[in-house]
């Protein structure tokens, strides 16, 4: 999909002791903001963010996120870092896979599954 536009949809996640968190949501979403736009044809187009563990998938906008997904509503979920998606790496491999499977690609800020 190289040269095409891509949409893209921002995943931002806090767990709920924000005391000790390195970043905030709101300094997650300037920085996944500019790293969009550094990226040529991608156009943000939804914006999910939880304050939830990372334990677990039952997080409401994390399910709103999957369901968007579900119906192509965008071509990548990118997040500030893969563990604001999950702490679990099983259940990041499998939320992956189920990307994948709907044509969505999967990147952090860091690095790229593709």
């Amino acid at each position: 999909m190289i040269g095409q536009p891509r949409r893209v949809a921002l995943y931002t996640r806090i767990s709920t002791d924000e005391a000790h968190q390195p970043y905030s949501l709101e300094a997650q979403r300037e920085r996944l903001t500019a790293f969009a736009a550094s990226q040529p044809d991608w156009r943000i187009v939804a914006r999910y963010s939880d304050t939830a563990s990372g334990k677990s998938l039952e997080r409401r906008w994390l399910r709103a996120a999957r369901e968007a997904a579900t119906a192509g509503a965008y071509d990548v979920l990118l997040v500030y870092r893969v563990d604001r998606l999950s702490r679990n790496l099983g259940q990041l491999a499998a939320l992956v896979e189920e990307l994948q499977g709907y044509g969505v690609a999967f990147r952090s800020g860091s690095c790229a599954i593709v």
